[in-house]
C-alpha cells in the first residue's frame, strides 16, 4: 500500500496458504477497515460511507456495497419508476406498467393496470382479485408475449385492509429487492403471506 506521494507504507510477502513471511509497516493514519482492499464502486458509494443497505431486513449485501433498486431497473431499460412516500417502488409512470389503451373489460368499462383491493394474506387470492378488478378476468393479461405480475404497492391501509396493486412486467419485478404492501400487511396483522401454486 502506498501513500499519496507513492511511498510504500504497508507491504507483506506471503507463504503458501496465506502465512505472512515478511511484513513491513510504516506508521500511517488510514481509515480503511482492511489495508490493501480495493474500493470497487469508488465515488459511486455516495456521501454516507457507513451505509450498509437501505433495509437490513430485505437486503443482503455481503460485500458491503449498497445496491439501488432504481439503478438496477434503469440498467434493465425500465424508466419512470419512482419511490413513494413510504420508500417503496411505484411503477405508475413507468414503461414497466401494463399499458393497452382502449382495452375494455367484458362489461365494457375501461381496463386498468392499477387497482385497489382488500389484501387477503395470500398472493394468489390477491392476484385473482386484482385481475377481476382491473380486467374482469381470472388470469394475468399478457401483452405482445410479455408476461406481467401484480406488484403490491406499499400503501397498505390497516384501517380498511386495502392496498394498491400495479400490473408490471415480470422482468421489472422479479429479482428486484423491495419492500411493498405485503410487508406492511404482515407488520399490521401479524399474518405471514402465503404463496400456493394452483
Amino acid at each position: 500500500m502506498t501513500d499519496a506521494e507513492g511511498h510504500i507504507v504497508w507491504q507483506a510477502k506471503y507463504a503458501p496458504w496465506g502465512l505472512i513471511k515478511q511484513l513491513v509497516v510504516n506508521e500511517v493514519e488510514q481509515n480503511l477497515r482492511f489495508q490493501g482492499t480495493q474500493d470497487p464502486i469508488g465515488l459511486s458509494g455516495g456521501d454516507n460511507l457507513y451505509l450498509y443497505a437501505p433495509n437490513p431486513y430485505g437486503w443482503v449485501d455481503p460485500a458491503g456495497l449498497s445496491c439501488d433498486s432504481l439503478q438496477k431497473l434503469e440498467s434493465r431499460g425500465y424508466t419512470g419508476i419512482t419511490r413513494n412516500n413510504a420508500g417503496g417502488l411505484d411503477y405508475a409512470k413507468s414503461n414497466a406498467l401494463y399499458s393497452s389503451p382502449g382495452r375494455l373489460k367484458p362489461d365494457g368499462t375501461q381496463a386498468s393496470a392499477i387497482v385497489k383491493i382488500k389484501y387477503t394474506g395470500d398472493y394468489q387470492k390477491d392476484f385473482l382479485a386484482a385481475n377481476k378488478a382491473g380486467f374482469g378476468q381470472t388470469s394475468n393479461p399478457k401483452l405482445n408475449g410479455e408476461s406481467y405480475v401484480w406488484h403490491h404497492l406499499d400503501d397498505y391501509n390497516p384501517a380498511t385492509g386495502t392496498g394498491t396493486m400495479q400490473l408490471v412486467k415480470t422482468s421489472a419485478h422479479n429479482g428486484i429487492p423491495h419492500v411493498g404492501g405485503v410487508s406492511q400487511y404482515q407488520a399490521a396483522t401479524g399474518v405471514k403471506y402465503i404463496y400456493n401454486l394452483w
